[in-house]
């Protein structure tokens, strides 16, 4: 068993090419078969699980899950096939030296992207906000995902996966990301893996940039299809100043407001948390408006309600 272990170890120590051309070492197999099972001496929180379900991310600050943890901070972890595995390390094998969190994972799980206020690509320590990475498990290459246009960090709010691993969704305050950005509010962008090529996602179908914060993108399994929510009034046409859910057409730019009703009358109180199904058929979302005429709300709570996509099919509440 050990030599097997060794022998997988070598396997994955190995290095390899992003898309951007440079070279990283790959993350090592931090399982000790000796202390397999032991349990965490700090909390674990903030999990996610990959669509087959063989995967399993989460967030620790337990320093006893992997040997030699003495970082003293939050880690990300995933666990697969009785092996535990810490992705949140620097390029150089060395434990990060600020917090990791906020763990997604693709369909298979074999890509994984996380927030971490360190710079897990230098050796030395940096400002402490947060950035997006992404990580091949199966070569172990490590990109940073959220850059600006000259290659510095990029900080971060929300991030996401598209559900095959190749693009990364966030959201970011930052204005030199991608060329003229001047709105001076929170933004969606997707980074793409495999041409290290960053697009704004939030604007309208003409190309105009949203004119109030968008934020929690959410991605179908290849990427294509995003949904957001946003307070800006210039995506659709006749939009208020309501927080809506909407959900973008990266191949054809087209736009729908999803928070609405199946007569395209939109929701009058905000709609927020945005989750798209791996198809991109459905997206569901947190709304306190009446969006689906056929259960009256009278609640006056939020409810969950499913929105098919394209829209036509009358919303329905789930949290009936």
């Amino acid at each position: 068993m050990r030599i097997r272990l060794a022998l997988f170890a070598w396997l994955v120590l190995l290095c390899c090419q992003p898309a951007d051309g440079a070279t990283f070492q790959a993350l090592g197999l931090n399982e000790d078969p000796l202390i397999w099972g032991r349990q965490g001496n700090l909390a674990s929180r903030q999990c996610a699980i990959s669509g087959n379900g063989l995967v399993v991310g989460f967030e620790s600050m337990a320093s006893q899950l992997i040997p030699q943890d003495r970082n003293g901070q939050t880690d990300v972890f995933v666990q697969t096939g009785g092996s535990l595995f810490r992705l949140s390390r620097r390029i150089s094998g060395a434990d990060a030296r600020r917090s990791s969190n906020s763990i997604v994972l693709s369909e298979t799980g074999r890509y994984v992207v996380f927030e971490s206020d360190d710079n897990l690509q230098e050796t030395a320590a940096s400002a402490g906000f947060s950035s997006a990475y992404w990580v091949d498990r199966q070569t172990g290459t490590l990109l940073q995902a959220s850059r600006t246009l000259s290659g510095a960090r990029a900080r971060v709010g929300k991030v996401s996966i598209s559900g095959n691993g190749r693009y990364v969704f966030f959201d970011s305050n930052d204005a030199n990301i991608v060329a003229g950005d001047s709105n001076a509010a929170q933004d969606i962008f997707r980074f793409d893996t495999q041409t290290a090529l960053t697009i704004l996602v939030s604007s309208s179908n003409t190309g105009v940039q949203g004119n109030s914060s968008s934020v929690n993108p959410s991605a179908d399994l290849s990427g294509t299809l995003v949904a957001f929510e946003s307070d800006a009034s210039n995506f659709v046409a006749g939009d208020t100043v309501t927080r809506d859910v909407f959900v973008k057409n990266l191949s054809t730019a087209a736009v729908i407001r999803a928070s609405q009703t199946s007569a395209g009358v939109g929701g009058a109180l905000p709609s927020t948390q945005p989750h798209l199904a791996s198809n991109g058929n459905f997206v569901v979302f947190q709304t306190g408006s009446q969006l689906d005429r056929s259960n009256p709300d009278n609640n006056g709570l939020s409810d969950i309600t499913d929105t098919p996509c394209p829209l036509g099919i009358p919303s329905a509440r789930l949290s009936a």
